[in-house]
């Protein structure tokens, strides 16, 4: 299925509204057998600047480690989008359709003493105006790797 393919259902994600602001998050992290191996939270503080939805994301993991990510995303046209992630090797590409966001991108991730590069396709569907979910799946050499399943909800402005 393509973006496009659902562009008529739901409401309409936009990234650069829906991250403004405070957002918080939940996911469990699968390996390719379907194993859970972690699970997270994730807090992400978003603002509209110059036309760039600055995102800054923390996540905390329940082996206790945390891990930090700094993302740029600008909208190119209506459906388009592209992005910097200071993890991230080259661009992030994104198309929006309807409720939908699919994202392409190759993510340098730590394992063990070293850093490997994954492919990821991450794919959002806007559930209403506050919650929104988030599927991920990563490769390697073609491999299907592992998942990621996480849940976003916007946290009201006068929450800390």
């Amino acid at each position: 299925m393509q973006p496009r393919d659902v562009s008529g259902t739901g409401s309409r994600l936009e990234p650069e509204k829906y991250f403004a602001g405070h957002t918080r998050s939940w996911g469990v992290v699968e390996d390719r057998f379907g194993k859970v191996r972690r699970q997270f939270t994730g807090d992400l503080q978003g603002e509209n600047r110059e036309g760039v939805l600055h995102l800054e994301q923390s996540f905390k993991f329940s082996d206790g480690k945390t891990q930090q990510r700094s993302w740029r995303i600008r909208r190119l046209n209506e459906h388009q989008y592209e992005g910097t992630c200071d993890q991230v090797v080259g661009i992030v590409r994104g198309e929006a359709n309807g409720n939908e966001l699919r994202m392409k991108y190759t993510l340098a991730v730590p394992v063990g003493r070293r850093t490997t590069n994954l492919r990821f396709i991450q794919r959002m569907w806007l559930q209403d105006e506050d919650v929104l979910f988030n599927r991920v799946a990563n490769r390697k050499f073609g491999l299907r790797l592992g998942t990621i399943s996480e849940f976003f909800q916007k946290v009201p402005a006068a929450e800390p």
